[in-house]
């Protein structure tokens, strides 16, 4: 066999000549879809003839680069004219090597399928492939739809449609032109799931690219007109194909789910589409995918066999050394006194369906020793006087109740609305699932906690600002027994005075960034200067702003000039935002210039931790700009004194944070704000050698007095793979700190705990780091100077 090069109009018109139906992976619409996404390119597509000139199949390939190297990848294809035999496939298969190693020298492998199991190829470097599907005959109408498909699907369809509170419809067009609403579904559904969604505008750019010929949005809304639940599809010819879905809390409860994929099947008919593909199911071939099983397969009596993603190397050499490398990483996240667990790339899904990719990364873990050296160590005794309650849902809490899992051998309640999957499938703590995270459903889950164990003291310790807010609403009413290592409200108040924060840090030495406040309640428009621009705009209050970021809003800005300060302001008196929105210098430097310091004062008023750090790498997503996603410890005895000394004046106890950055131009550390927590990194603390949550219960649970502990050992702490940071270090010899560190094993994911280790919970945990890689490509493909 040999390939012959098309471009897409003839490709499309000579398969479709041959009686070939095109997957729309392997169209011209979705190679320009695919185009838009970073790291992305069309590569080329094919025929691949027999020897005597007759079509054989059909493929398309995207370039892939990854990790400084490319693959191509073709999504379903090869597309066969006839059925092939594993001889015919492996002809197919030495073709396209031999033309590939041929036609550009950067390509080390070809990702396809392949049904037949052939020594040419390997098992997929990353992704979970799948050799299963379920196919929905859409043809007959509405009533045979429904006959065709089990007893247990037409049961739970019939009570859907008699009691699911949803109405179904068709909004492509509208989620092309505005995805906020749906995306807020999904992030829901991440939050819920424990994955992170894609961009909005991956969502919005299927739509809108794919079109409402190629697209479908099919939404579920509830009585009062809110999104409930949706699902995109894709459509080409006469099947459709179900890439994404997204159910609001409580939905999946009455059977919105199956009220809507019957829609899809219905509408899908209507159209004059043939089949529906509900996109991959589990089998021996791909064991973890089987939890989607029992919701699919009921709607379909037969399963579909499909060809499995495979590689085939096309330059050997270079394909070994990347599973050498794998195997190495492998091994080492499972040797003994490792915490990493297996690390695995996979298709996760929002509600069960296909995700976007993550790009397999390297990173292993160790429990870090008193030292702040990585190097595992056994869990505490556990005690049996403490009963930690932690307010929050997301990593941070993950991390908490790791230490006083470490520290004490307890579990904790974790409260909250909604969890990770890192913390559903926790063996370390209790999911405690509360309605709301207002004062009196705070207050009452609390009080029924400390009531149940009367004789253990809970320390209370909350991930966000707005929580401990609520917390000093009300800490009056709670019992004796509860402990809470917050400010008292004066010193709350004080630290979170933008202008106050801003006062004491002058009176005590230490510089912050020129700050203007707009009170946009009061009308106020600034009109600046050229000399002003550029700066960086974010409301005072976070919690305020929570809403906005399903509306498209960003946690952070950095305008350039009036206009673009006027837009965002009309953008908000738009989005009815009546807040304080600050208004400050652009203080120049890459994420490694930003910084944290993370402390804790005693019931007396004494220092009793500082811990200081360099981030290497923030979190470049809208809504989460400011969350480091690695860091390394550093000493910084220069500021223990000034701190100290602001801290007294504040009249502070309890956990404290503070944002810090240092200028590029001076080299002068810049203060930005006190966070009254002890911050969602905390973790890092532990890899310098001291636990935050260890000393805590000394003060406030034993009283016991002791002398100010200075964390700042060697060691890596991280939250995306290795391989994702060392993108973004252009410094030579902090790349060159960072490769040290790993290369001795000193390297902390407070995710990644031996002592709480589960496939489920490791495959979860590597999903939501690979996810890591797809943000950042999407967000910030590369470094920049202002980190913007």
């Amino acid at each position: 066999m040999q390939l012959t090069k098309l471009d897409f109009d003839r490709f499309e018109d000579e398969a479709s000549a041959a009686g070939v139906l095109l997957p729309i992976e392997q169209t011209h619409t979705w190679a320009t879809y695919q185009g838009t996404i970073e790291g992305r390119t069309p590569w080329g597509c094919f025929r691949i003839d027999r020897e005597d000139g007759t079509p054989a199949a059909f493929v398309s390939f995207m370039d892939h680069e990854t990790h400084g190297y490319h693959f191509l990848r073709s999504f379903h294809g090869p597309v066969w004219v006839c059925e092939p035999t594993p001889e015919e496939e492996s002809e197919a298969l030495a073709a396209i090597s031999s033309y590939v190693h041929a036609h550009d020298h950067r390509i080390l492998f070809v990702r396809l399928g392949v049904k037949a199991d052939l020594p040419e190829c390997q098992p997929v470097l990353s992704g979970v492939p799948y050799d299963r599907t379920v196919v929905v005959d859409v043809t007959g109408g509405d009533d045979q739809i429904l006959a065709r498909m089990k007893p247990r699907g037409r049961r739970d369809v019939r009570k859907a449609l008699r009691e699911a509170p949803i109405t179904c419809s068709v909004e492509t067009e509208q989620g092309a032109a505005d995805f906020s609403p749906y995306y807020k579904i999904m992030c829901q559904t991440g939050e819920r799931d424990g994955f992170t969604p894609a961009p909005m505008s991956d969502y919005q750019d299927f739509l809108r690219i794919l079109g409402p010929e190629h697209s479908m949005l099919a939404v579920g809304r509830d009585q009062d007109g809110n999104v409930a639940a949706w699902s995109m599809l894709s459509i080409v010819a006469k099947r459709g194909v179900r890439y994404y879905a997204a159910t609001a809390p409580g939905a999946g409860r009455n059977h919105a789910a199956d009220k809507l994929v019957y829609f899809e099947c219905c509408e899908l008919g209507r159209r004059g589409c043939e089949d529906y593909d509900l996109m991959a199911i589990g089998s021996d071939f791909s064991p973890s995918l089987k939890g989607l099983n029992e919701f699919k397969t009921k709607f379909c009596k037969q399963i579909a066999e499909v060809a499995p993603d495979r590689d085939l190397p096309v330059r050997s050499v270079a394909y070994k050394a990347l599973q050498l490398a794998r195997t190495v990483r492998d091994s080492a996240r499972t040797a003994p006194g490792d915490d990493s667990g297996e690390r695995r790339s996979s298709d996760k899904s929002a509600g069960g369906e296909k995700g976007e990719k993550g790009d397999k990364g390297e990173k292993g873990d160790a429990r870090p020793n008193p030292k702040g050296g990585a190097a595992q160590a056994g869990v505490a005794a556990a005690r049996s006087d403490l009963l930690p309650v932690i307010l929050g849902g997301d990593v941070s809490c993950y991390a908490y109740a790791r230490e006083f899992h470490e520290a004490f051998g307890v579990r904790s309640a974790v409260v909250c609305t909604g969890f990770i999957a890192a913390l559903q499938h926790s063996q370390i703590l209790d999911c405690v699932s509360v309605p709301s995270l207002d004062g009196p459903s705070l207050k009452a889950e609390i009080c029924r906690l400390a009531s149940q164990s009367p004789a253990k003291r809970l320390p209370v310790v909350a991930s966000t600002d707005a929580l401990v807010q609520t917390l000093e609403e009300i800490r009056d009413d709670l019992p004796e027994n509860v402990i809470l290592p917050i400010p008292s409200r004066e010193a709350f108040r004080r630290s979170s005075d933008k202008q106050e924060f801003a006062r004491l840090c002058a009176a005590h030495g230490l510089r912050t960034p020129k700050t203007r406040v707009a009170h946009l309640a009061a009308g106020e428009r600034p009109q600046l200067e050229a000399a002003d621009f550029p700066l960086v705009a974010k409301a005072a209050r976070s919690a305020d702003f929570a809403r906005l970021y399903a509306q498209g809003f960003k946690k952070v800005y950095c305008l350039r000039d009036q206009a673009e300060l006027d837009a965002l302001l009309d953008a908000l008196a738009d989005a009815s935002f009546t807040g304080d929105l600050l208004l400050q210098e652009l203080i120049e430097g890459d994420d490694t210039h930003m910084g944290a310091i993370t402390l804790y004062v005693d019931a007396s008023g004494k220092l009793r931790l500082f811990s200081a750090a360099q981030t290497l790498l923030e979190d470049h997503a809208p809504t989460m700009r400011g969350n480091s996603v690695a860091m390394l410890p550093r000493p910084m005895p220069d500021l223990v004194s000034n701190v100290e000394a602001l801290l007294k004046d504040l009249g502070y106890a309890g956990f404290a944070e503070i944002d810090i950055k240092r200028d590029a131009k001076t080299g002068e550390w810049v203060f930005f704000e006190l966070n009254p927590r002890v911050g969602r990194n905390s973790y890092y603390v532990v890899a310098a050698g001291a636990n935050p949550m260890q000393i805590m219960v000394e003060d406030l649970v034993d009283g016991r007095d002791a002398d100010l502990v200075v964390a700042d050992g060697k060691a890596l702490y991280t939250l995306v793979p290795n391989s994702l940071l060392y993108r973004y270090l252009r410094d030579p010899q902090l790349y060159q700190e960072v490769r040290e560190l790993v290369a001795s094993g000193r390297v902390v994911d407070p995710q990644r705990y031996q002592a709480d280790s589960s496939t489920r919970r490791n495959l979860d945990v590597t999903l939501t780091e690979e996810n890591q890689v797809r943000k950042f490509r999407a967000n910030y493909p590369k470094p920049t100077d202002s980190s913007f």
